[in-house]
């Protein structure tokens, strides 16, 4: 019963708390520490998630830092929480540490990157990320990589990632179709666009 309530709790901070919502999540976390010695670690990793998502990295780390065995959502929490901060070393070093990497925690390193300028970086990202059979490969994964390759004008990287949307059949998914058609309008390929338009409508 305790542990829904302060799920309630944080739930609700994150969708009405306003400027407050710091404020409000550290006094959740502060509530859970004197009533629940041992929270399930599903609480301790709803703590984690709102932290990253208002982007208090260093209370993401404390919070982390309480769960006895962390699973991967606790870590892609606090990799989250690092990459939304535009803390690099600290999104590369929790990267590293995790145990196992999967589509999500490859999304928020590129996305990290990506947020923070470094097309480089986001692209080196991408292309260890897909040259192990590219089982992690998702179209939120995609649709990041064209919208970095149209922000950049990098007609190239672009046309990469479309081979890996037509491999995937991922055309047909409105998003991604439509994160395509803007990467090519925005670099000057009209015909293509109109191509991925056609197909889109196919």
């Amino acid at each position: 019963m305790a542990s829904s309530y302060y799920s309630a709790q944080i739930k609700q901070c994150l969708e009405h708390g306003g400027r407050n919502q710091s404020r409000h999540l550290k006094t959740i976390h502060a509530h859970i520490i004197i009533a629940l010695p041992s929270p399930e670690t599903i609480l301790h990793n709803k703590l984690v998630h709102g932290y990253a998502k208002i982007r208090n990295s260093t209370y993401a780390r404390r919070a982390f830092d309480e769960i006895p065995q962390p699973n991967l959502h606790s870590w892609n929490s606090l990799l989250m929480a690092h990459s939304q901060s535009g803390h690099l070393s600290e999104m590369e070093r929790t990267f590293n540490k995790l145990p196992f990497r999967d589509g999500v925690s490859w999304n928020l390193l590129i996305s990290g990157y990506s947020l923070s300028g470094l097309l480089g970086e986001a692209v080196r990202a991408y292309n260890t990320m897909t040259k192990d059979g590219c089982e992690n490969l998702t179209r939120v994964t995609l649709m990041t990589m064209l919208k970095l390759s149209s922000d950049n004008g990098h007609v190239s990287l672009g046309k990469q990632v479309h081979v890996q949307v037509s491999k995937r059949g991922f055309e047909s998914y409105l998003l991604v179709g439509s994160a395509l058609m803007d990467m090519y309008a925005k670099v000057g390929f009209i015909s293509d666009a109109k191509k991925v338009f056609l197909q889109c409508r196919g």
